[in-house]
């Protein structure tokens, strides 16, 4: 038994790209969709709310680059072999 495993990129890969097209998504409804009784009103949810998408998007990002050095890793590992 080999405990020396290396991550599979793919997922991480994978979930990054889906968390960056979630987040396009919610800023898309926040800026299109998302109503309020006035303009006030309207800019202080919009804030609020992208906050967590932006989170929610620099998290996805570096989930992506977390796969992709896993791959180069993982390329570079088998090539030695």
């Amino acid at each position: 038994m080999n405990n020396t495993q290396i991550k599979k990129p793919r997922p991480y890969i994978l979930g990054g790209l889906g968390g960056i097209v979630l987040g396009a998504v919610l800023l898309y409804y926040l800026e299109y969709f998302l109503t309020a009784p006035d303009q006030g009103n309207l800019f202080y949810r919009q804030q609020f709310w992208a906050f967590f998408v932006y989170v929610l998007l620099v998290v996805s990002f570096l989930t992506i680059l977390r796969g992709v050095s896993l791959a180069y890793h993982l390329r570079r590992y088998k090539g030695e072999g």
